[in-house]
């Protein structure tokens, strides 16, 4: 059976792409709008704010294009359970913009032998339907992008190889598209029409969690050399730890956007506004939200 595609950014004419499924696909992923959607908190509003900027600059038609194009494309670094995902879904629903949504565990390399598309080819085919799209790379960080160890596997590099290609806008489009059955229009045009639109319509989001970056350092004090814990933003501990590859951040947002856990008062609103304190009253339990330690899993704790 093959499955048909209208091009709707190929100007003045009607292409259809007809596609033979010649082995299985994925369900493409994509965030879930939650139903009805929990508000964010103050911290998260305002990394949803910066995000939505750059994102309304990228998908602007009137932004003047450049030959030396400035980097929109945003890497969001927070701790586990903060809500990276959950702003995502807030900014792709104020853009009115479709999200391929993909992790590092979720990835396939080109090549591999395997029923399952490869990722680039995937993202090609939804960006096809859709004239586009923000693409979420979650787990950036598990990549190892950037790091020269012998140790990595094959597998590995295949998908850092995967990852600069699509932070570098080099998708496969003529491979995809000479496994496809084309009409009304030639292929090197389809192809030099495919690569323009999806360097200026595919917006690429990274979010990473660099875990250690948010354990808080310690410094000995005294004789005994007792740990004591030392607070650090961090924005700070981000920069001072040059954990993210070079090659890695060139390809991003100069300035790293940063999402940190919640304050206590934005907690207990945030569980105000959703109900929580109220069905915690009605059903006679105590809930101490200054006794909460989001270090300990983020929201989850809130969740458990």
């Amino acid at each position: 059976t093959a499955s048909c595609h209208r091009l709707p950014f190929v100007t003045g004419k009607t292409v259809m792409k007809c596609r033979s499924r010649s082995r299985s696909s994925r369900p493409s992923p994509s965030l879930p709008a939650p139903a009805p959607a929990s508000p964010l908190t103050g911290t998260q509003q305002k990394v949803a704010d910066q995000l939505l900027r750059l994102g309304r600059l990228f998908f602007n038609e009137d932004r003047p294009r450049l030959s030396i194009e400035p980097r929109l494309c945003p890497l969001v670094v927070g701790p586990t359970g903060a809500g990276k995902g959950h702003v995502l879904s807030y900014v792709a629903r104020q853009l009115d913009c479709p999200t391929f949504h993909v992790t590092f565990g979720d990835w396939v390399v080109t090549g591999a032998a395997s029923q399952y598309t490869p990722t680039l080819w995937s993202i090609v085919e939804q960006f096809l339907t859709t004239n586009r799209l923000i693409v979420v790379i979650d787990e950036i960080d598990k990549f190892d992008a950037g790091v020269d160890r012998a140790d990595l596997s094959a597998w590995s590099r295949s998908a850092c190889n995967d990852l600069w290609a699509l932070l570098d806008k080099r998708l496969p489009v003529d491979e995809f598209l000479k496994s496809s059955r084309t009409a009304t229009t030639d292929d090197r045009d389809l192809s030099a029409v495919l690569k323009r639109e999806t360097r200026e319509n595919l917006w690429i989001v990274g979010i990473g969690t660099w875990q250690h970056l948010h354990k808080p350092p310690s410094r000995r004090l005294g004789f005994q050399g007792n740990a004591v814990e030392t607070r650090q933003s961090m924005a700070d501990a981000l920069a001072a730890s040059a954990s993210i590859a070079p090659e890695l951040l060139y390809r991003f947002n100069p300035t790293p956007i940063v999402l940190d856990y919640p304050t206590k008062e934005e907690l207990a609103n945030l569980m105000r506004e959703a109900g929580v304190l109220d069905l915690a009253n009605r059903k006679g339990v105590a809930v101490d939200v200054d006794a909460l330690d989001l270090r300990r899993g983020g929201m989850r704790v809130v969740e458990d």
